[in-house]
């Protein structure tokens, strides 16, 4: 889990959303808060992250 990637609701938990300049980083994760936790393909915490939103933020 990393910055850049698309948001995907079974592996983060948004906890912000800023205004980015471009389109391609609207959905995509900005920053990470905290980490996540898998286990083999159970997701045992999701990731804190802030997601882009291109246009203006809520």
């Amino acid at each position: 889990m990393k910055a850049g990637e698309l948001y995907d609701a079974s592996m983060h938990r948004p906890v912000e959303t800023v205004r980015v300049d471009h389109p391609s980083w609207d959905g995509a994760v900005v920053q990470m808060v905290s980490a996540g936790f898998v286990r083999g393909e159970t997701v045992l915490r999701r990731a804190d992250v802030v997601v882009g939103q291109h246009g203006s933020a809520t």
